[in-house]
């Protein structure tokens, strides 16, 4: 869902009255796209998202078409065969299911809230039950209490109902389907967006800063120095804090889903952030520098009261070995290795 909220928004913005998505809410075997993955359409047929590395994508157009017309969501299982009914084919080799139904716009704008808000929560549908009910979707707070637009659909929900969703739901902390009653309900976890903290303002913190934002992270970059931190220098959403790593440190909410690369060059900065950097959650720190001045650094580091083991999380020489030759593709190592980390340590959805 995170995906396609910039260009839903713009949709609603310019008059759009409805837009269909499909969600992925279950799968077996090999696929692009993980449970929870989202496109969107709206009634001139243009996408945002997807649901799979383009190989169905057509199919939930044509589908959404029909809901549309109807009104009423559809389930729809693309197989690793053909399927003389469903007369779909899912070419990656696995078998996907697509939920395709109305956005409500009720759930779109607490979504955005939860979004937001940057503590997480939960988010789904029914996928099984009565056909009035199927495709209803929910979003839940991380309180466990259900925002305004859930379970909206032709006939509402008992309450009896929602509350027994509810307590089973505040059970799980994992994306998956699960029977309820005489619904099988499909929830999401909306993990807090990742974001990325890169101390230096660079050639390589510019280029590392629009790699970041175009896969969908949150930018903060930091220095104190005045020749590289200047605003024209970065997009108008990169965050730019013009101080040293002390102070700018105090003014970052960081969280588990946060990744640091400090990439300055220059010793005093790049010390301090890092020693900044242990004290943090963050799934990730890497430094810029090669074998040898690592070594230095390390060496600096414990005489200044560090431990050997926060030395060990330092990624460094940071970045895949990809033999980056400019700092373009510095910054796309140090991006494949952040990516890398975090679906190690939280998975695709």
């Amino acid at each position: 869902m995170l995906e396609i909220i910039k260009e839903v928004k713009e949709w609603l913005n310019n008059g759009e009255t409805s837009i269909v998505i499909g969600i992925l809410i279950n799968l077996q075997g090999s696929a692009v796209r993980g449970r929870g993955a989202v496109m969107a359409v709206n009634r001139s047929g243009i996408m945002a998202g997807s649901v799979s590395g383009g190989c169905i994508e057509s199919t939930v157009l044509s589908v959404a078409e029909r809901v549309f017309e109807t009104g009423q969501a559809e389930i729809i299982k693309f197989c690793q065969i053909d399927d003389e009914i469903l007369g779909s084919i899912s070419p990656c080799g696995g078998e996907v299911t697509v939920s395709v139904g109305f956005l409500d716009t009720l759930i779109f704008d607490s979504f955005c809230k939860l979004a937001e808000d940057g503590r997480g929560g939960k988010w789904g549908l029914i996928s099984l039950g009565p056909e009035k009910h199927i495709g209803s979707m929910f979003i839940m707070d991380s309180e466990g209490n259900f925002m305004p637009g859930s379970f909206n659909s032709k006939e509402n929900l008992s309450e009896d109902i929602k509350l027994n969703i509810e307590n089973q739901l505040i059970k799980t902390n994992e994306t998956s389907i699960r029977s309820i009653g005489n619904y099988e309900i499909f929830s999401a976890v909306l993990k807090p967006g990742p974001q990325l903290i890169i101390v230096g303002a660079s050639h390589i913190g510019i280029a590392l800063s629009s790699i970041a934002e175009l896969t969908g992270y949150r930018v903060t970059v930091i220095d104190p120095r005045t020749a590289f931190a200047r605003d024209q220098r970065f997009s108008k959403t990169i965050r730019l804090l013009k101080t040293w790593p002390r102070k700018a440190f105090k003014e970052i909410s960081f969280n588990p889903y946060t990744a640091i690369a400090v990439i300055t060059h220059d010793t005093k900065i790049d010390d301090q952030a890092l020693k900044l950097g242990f004290k943090t959650e963050s799934f990730y720190i890497g430094a810029l520098g090669s074998s040898s001045t690592h070594k230095d650094r390390v060496e600096r580091l414990i005489i200044d009261g560090v431990s050997e083991d926060e030395c060990k999380n330092i990624h460094s020489p940071i970045g895949l070995n990809i033999k980056s030759a400019n700092p373009e593709e510095i910054a796309l190592s140090i991006m494949a290795e952040v990516v890398k980390e975090y679906r190690e340590a939280y998975g695709k959805s």
